[in-house]
């Protein structure tokens, strides 16, 4: 995921500057932040897929208070992330 943020950072500070700015490379440039908008979106999406059953078929009443703290931290980081 940091990848991917580092990427679409990239891209929104505008990538490789051309000299000239012509129609396509604007239509290029937005449509390059569309795609991965909606890509941030699958792999968020692909990864809560993933995680949810482990997380749904965790009996967590044997659980010690500071093992479910900690399962609680990391979900907190993923909805972060």
């Amino acid at each position: 995921m940091f990848c991917y943020k580092e990427v679409k950072e990239w891209h929104n500070q505008g990538g490789l500057e051309t000299q000239s700015e012509s129609v396509d490379w604007t239509f290029d440039r937005s449509y390059v932040r569309t795609k991965l908008e909606n890509g941030l979106l699958r792999v968020w999406r692909d990864v809560q897929q993933k995680v949810r059953p482990y997380i749904l078929a965790l009996d967590m009443s044997h659980f010690k208070y500071d093992d479910f703290i900690r399962v609680l931290d990391i979900v907190n980081r993923l909805l972060s992330s």
